[in-house]
């Protein structure tokens, strides 16, 4: 900081100076870190203070330098290469809240679990959504969107040579990266330019505010939910709890007992074998885990709430909530376990504040499903034959079913839809991608898209799954469609079973079209499973768990808005959907 002279160590340069340089990160931070060597020799609350204003000054350098990087990929680097400092922050603010008990520490604290994640994404999600409103000259918003699609094309090129491993042409790459660069500065003076056009564009570089817990408390108040956020830190995990009346913090060990739990439930949902082969052992390990990640102290209040948020980071993005045990169970079946889903819904996002972000006006009504069904085993994929059960209280359903299903339809139509519904297959890591009659689309084409449905439900595999990057969360297909702009999802966690899914997606439907919120659909469509299934085998959480709600929730009229006798026609409908599910045999143990 070339104009902080000072040698006092009580004193901290401005805040107000910027500097594109990492030295203006680090020197504050390891400042920090000796302030709290300092404090932990003489006990003084000063330097415990002193070290966390020390930890804003480099977290604030951290993300002006962030905001300078017009590569994503730089964007994620820096977000892990800063994950640390994060934890040291939060830590010296948990540390000064057991000495001061001042709830503004509490309030900072909440503060940098936020900061902490999703950062590209909610970039992105607050871009994608300003231009789906935008108001600039026609020629502006042409260029974004040709610039938009050359990035993705090269995104897409790069992929595809990256997957040839050894035999890739390093040549080749780093003429693509200069290329991406060139036109990721291109795109920067057009976002500039839009900026200066257009208010909805003002706050993207912008320093990041927050709503204070008072209006939080104020918002789960009215929707009676709770909220758990957490933070997995190299050393401790970080639990912040916030209901209605009340806020907790409670801080964990990350040791190996805390990792074998998570890892012990998670394996239980790589396969239907694996649950049934031992449901004592479920049994135990989902209660476990549920007294680690619930804190005692809210569980009360989690029992009166609607639904629970979660905002999982670090290996929790992999636990499925609603299969974790409230009490000690040692029944010997899966049907009548205290699971969490008899409480309360739980809905899960990246962040908690892109929740209570508004969306843009949708006016579109479309409802359109994507069932491409692979008959015969085009594509070299397994058929997928129960895709129109899935959708059956759908009423004005524009269905595209084989052929039709193709990925140029889906670019074309995908932008006008109100909901979406894809019964496909998938596939999550390196080679992430959702598949369509002629050809998958890929994460990099995903992240292209500008998207402004409500609600897209991705009925296939591992559409919540992905390569995992710390500070930003799962890059899984489910996020890329958030990137894009979506509301709200339905995605799965493991590679879910046809047939039971089916079942799960046409409750919900019918639930949603009688009135209840998106997650309250999802929540009794899987205690109606539980109740129905044909077999004690079926019950298991493998079968009803995998399908799990981001974003926001609501309800949301599935009917066209002039028809008056959309109840009666309503409940026609559900019956008989219901009694031709009945009716129909199925082949349970064939996964998609």
């Amino acid at each position: 900081y070339p104009d902080f002279q000072s040698l006092d160590p009580a004193d901290n340069p401005s805040p107000d100076f910027d500097f594109v340089e990492s030295w203006a990160m680090t020197a504050p931070a390891r400042k920090a870190g000796l302030l709290v060597e300092e404090y932990e020799r003489n006990g003084q609350p000063e330097s415990l203070i002193n070290a966390a204003h020390c930890y804003d000054l480099a977290l604030r350098q951290m993300r002006f330098l962030k905001s300078t990087y017009g590569s994503e990929t730089a964007k994620l680097y820096l977000g892990e290469y800063s994950h640390g400092y994060f934890e040291e922050a939060i830590r010296v603010q948990s540390r000064l809240y057991r000495l001061q008990a001042d709830p503004v520490r509490l309030e900072r604290i909440y503060q940098l679990m936020e900061e902490s994640k999703a950062e590209v994404l909610r970039e992105a999600i607050e871009r994608n959504r300003a231009l789906m409103s935008a108001t600039a000259p026609d020629s502006l918003l042409l260029a974004e969107a040709e610039l938009r699609a050359s990035i993705a094309g090269v995104r897409q090129a790069m992929f595809t040579e990256q997957l040839r491993e050894e035999e890739s042409n390093e040549k080749e790459l780093s003429q693509l990266r200069i290329q991406l660069a060139d036109l990721q500065r291109a795109y920067q003076k057009v976002l500039d330019a839009l900026q200066a056009r257009d208010p909805r564009f003002v706050g993207l570089r912008t320093e990041r505010t927050f709503a204070g817990l008072t209006h939080l408390q104020r918002q789960l108040a009215s929707a009676e939910e709770v909220l758990l956020e957490y933070f997995y830190g190299r050393d401790s995990l970080y639990i912040f709890g916030l209901t209605p009346q009340n806020v907790y913090l409670q801080v964990l060990a990350r040791d190996r007992q805390l990792e074998e739990a998570i890892e012990s439930l998670v394996g239980y949902f790589s396969g239907a074998e694996a649950s049934l082969a031992d449901p004592a052992g479920y049994f135990q390990s989902a209660h476990h885990l549920y007294e680690l990640l619930v804190p005692q102290a809210i569980r009360p209040e989690l029992e009166r709430s609607r639904s629970l948020i979660v905002i999982p980071d670090g290996p929790i993005g992999f636990v499925p909530f609603e299969a974790l045990l409230t009490d000690p169970f040692t029944g010997s079946g899966y049907a009548q376990a205290p699971y969490l889903l008899r409480k309360t819904a739980v809905r899960y996002n990246w962040s908690a504040e892109l929740l209570w972000q508004s969306s843009p006006a949708n006016t579109a009504q479309a409802i359109v499903q994507f069932d491409p069904g692979f008959a015969d085993g085009a594509r070299g994929l397994a058929p997928l034959k129960l895709g129109a059960e899935e959708t059956a209280a759908l009423s004005r359903l524009q269905r595209l079913s084989g052929q039709q299903a193709s990925l140029q339809v889906f670019l074309e139509t995908a932008p006008t839809a109100r909901l979406l519904h894809l019964s496909t297959h998938a596939r999550a890591g390196k080679d992430a991608r959702v598949e369509f009659a002629d050809a998958p689309l890929t994460l990099p084409q995903l992240y292209s898209l500008l998207l402004p449905a409500e609600l897209v439900v991705l009925s296939a595999c591992e559409t919540n799954l992905g390569e995992f990057a710390t500070g930003e969360g799962i890059l899984s297909l489910a996020r890329g469609f958030a990137y894009a702009g979506v509301a709200s999802l339905l995605a799965a966690q493991w590679e879910i079973n046809d047939a039971s899914t089916t079942r799960v997606l046409a409750g919900f439907y019918e639930q949603l079209a009688d009135g209840q919120s998106r997650v309250d659909a999802l929540r009794q469509a899987k205690l109606n499973y539980l109740e129905q299934a044909p077999s004690a085998a079926l019950q298991s959480p493998y079968y009803w768990a995998g399908l799990t709600f981001y974003g926001q929730d609501g309800e949301m009229d599935i009917f066209p808005v002039s028809w008056p006798w959309k109840w009666p026609v309503a409940g026609l409908l559900i019956a008989g959907g219901a009694a031709f599910l009945i009716r129909r045999r199925k082949s349970f143990f064939r996964t998609s």
